[in-house]
Order: structure tokens, then sequence, then C-alpha cells
């Protein structure tokens, strides 16, 4: 019987991670099946099932990788000095990627009230968004960059309330650059010193 090598294993893990995100989107979130993203992805439901227990698993993966994947672009601003322009750019990041999938957002949202299973995996989404955000703010007061005042994790739960309230609010009207100019002045004031 052939053995499939740890390598390649891990190789079709990422791969269905990956590619089954467009699938959730596609559908939705309660209408994706299993059978549909082995569909997608040109694979057998058992090879999928050999992979993750059930859908709910699955998509723990996506939300983890894509956290994994802003964290990356987070540390990578660690490096720049432009604190202002650092803010913008942050936001244009996050709302970039969320506006792909706002949709989206909304209807597991709504669903998380109904799901018990799909509300932990966005709530533990939250709660590492919060936690990604004081490192970030952490690396900034260590840095001297930002007030030395600050309470980093209470700052951290604000920003995050913050960003989803203006991403709701340009999704139903407003515009994206005021959006972005209220995101920008309250960096401002919350964080950079006089």
């Amino acid at each position: 019987m052939a053995r499939v090598l740890p390598g390649y294993r891990e190789q079709a893990k990422e791969r269905i991670i990956t590619d089954s995100l467009p699938v959730f989107i596609e559908h939705g979130y309660h209408k994706t099946t299993m059978e549909e993203i082995a569909r997608h992805l040109d694979i057998s439901k058992g090879t999928l099932y050999l992979y993750f227990k059930n859908k709910e698993g699955l998509f723990r993966e996506v939300v983890a990788a894509l956290r994994a994947r802003n964290r990356e672009e987070l540390l990578d601003l660690l490096q720049r000095e432009d604190l202002p322009l650092t803010f913008g750019y942050i936001f244009d990041l996050v709302m970039r990627a969320s506006e792909d999938y706002a949709a989206f957002a909304f209807e597991l949202y709504a669903a998380a009230i109904h799901n018990k299973e799909l509300g932990e995996i966005l709530e533990e989404d939250v709660r590492e968004d919060i936690m990604l955000s004081r490192e970030f703010l952490d690396q900034l007061k260590e840095k001297g960059i930002v007030k030395p005042d600050i309470d980093t994790c209470i700052t951290a739960r604000g920003f995050n309330a913050l960003f989803i309230g203006l991403f709701t609010m340009a999704q139903l009207g407003i515009s994206r650059d005021e959006a972005k100019q209220t995101w920008e002045e309250m960096c401002r004031v919350w964080l950079v010193k006089d």
C-alpha cells in the first residue's frame, strides 16, 4: 500500500485550507458543504475528511491561516518609522482584505448567534485579533513611538471595535475616505505623543 509522505500531507492540507476560502465566500457558511469544497478542490470527500473532521474544523483552520497572514503583515509594519502612514496603511490593508468578503463576514456574524461552534470560532478570532493588536501596540510603545501611558489592552479592544464599526459604516454608505480619515484621526489622538 502506498504511503503518503509527511511533507506532501502538509502541502495538501495547506492547499485545502487556502483553496476552500473562495467556496465559503461564494456559497456562504451555511450553504457550503464538505462535498462542495471537495468538488471545488477536485478531490474526494473522503480525502477531505482525512484532513478535517468537519466543516467547522476546516473553517477554524481557514480563519487561523488568515490571522497568520495578518500577523506577518503587521510585524513587517513594525520596521517602518512613519507612524501616521503606518496607521493609514493598516486601515487600507485590513479594509481591502475585508471588502473581499464583506457579505460573508456579515453572514457569519448573524449565523454565530444560533450556531455555538461558529460563535466560538469567531470569538476566538476576535480575541486573537485583539491580542495581535496589543502585541503591535506594545512594540510601538517599546520603541517610544506611541504615548508611554496607554493601556495597550484597552486600546487594542478600542481599535478593533472602531475598525469593525467603520467597516460596517463603509458597507452602509459612508465613503471609504471618510472612514479612513476617522481611523487616522483616532489613532493620532489615542496614540501619538504630543
